[in-house]
């Protein structure tokens, strides 16, 4: 959409990357933040994704130059490109009780998740975090 300022995703997902291509949104450059989500615990679902979003996008940040190039990333933070990372959690159970499904490590794990879902309709919980391309905080 026009006025925005360059969009770099913090993400190698292709999914994410055609949503936003989808909304009309061209994207100045991806960057994969590469962290490790099972290292991030939080109490609440929406606590987790907001935490995971904004390590992605400080992980994304600390590699920009090296993943876009210095001197592109530097153009891009002067026009004052936006950094925009994302995360999305699978919550089953109820208000009481929900329990945030992971990523399934394997066929079995998944396989075992879509069952539970007949019994426990699963909802997602996202977030979205968004940082100035180039900026120290």
């Amino acid at each position: 959409p026009a006025g925005l300022p360059p969009i770099v995703l913090a993400s190698s997902s292709p999914f994410r990357r055609q949503v936003l291509s989808h909304a009309g949104v061209k994207l100045a450059g991806t960057v994969a933040p590469a962290i490790d989500e099972r290292a991030i615990r939080r109490d609440t679902p929406e606590e987790l994704v907001r935490a995971l979003a904004a390590a992605k996008a400080d992980a994304a940040a600390a590699k920009a130059a090296d993943a876009l190039g210095r001197e592109r990333c530097e153009q891009l933070a002067a026009q004052g490109a936006l950094l925009v990372a994302c995360d999305q959690v699978v919550v089953c159970g109820a208000a009481g009780g929900r329990e945030v499904l992971e990523k399934p490590l394997d066929e079995a794990e998944a396989r075992a998740m879509i069952g539970r879902y007949e019994r426990e309709p699963p909802s997602t919980v996202g977030s979205v975090a968004v940082q100035r391309l180039g900026a120290d905080d």
